[in-house]
């Protein structure tokens, strides 16, 4: 992984123009962030939810699905088996 990435900025250094490696020497196929535009953000439809609320509502699913299993839950959520019993009491799941 490390090679390869030396590769690329290897090859955009080598394209670029200039100081500033840019987007457009990037080869195709590198993965590239889509800016958000003011425009799309306030014509959004969806509401913004608080990302406490998106926490806990992943959190909930994610318990949904194993069947209640803690271990598994917090196995999926990438979390200490603590941090998951202490979120689920604060949302009254258990």
């Amino acid at each position: 992984m490390l090679q390869s990435l030396r590769a690329i900025v290897h090859s955009a250094a080598n394209l670029c123009r200039g100081e500033l490696i840019t987007l457009e020497t990037l080869p195709r196929g590198f993965p590239r962030r889509k800016r958000c535009n003011r425009m799309e953000l306030q014509n959004q439809t969806v509401p913004i939810l608080p990302l406490v609320e998106i926490e806990k509502e992943h959190i909930c699913k994610t318990f949904y699905v194993t069947g209640g299993n803690l271990i598994r839950t917090a196995a999926l959520l990438g979390i200490c088996l603590n941090t998951l019993r202490s979120k689920l009491r604060l949302y009254e799941m258990i």
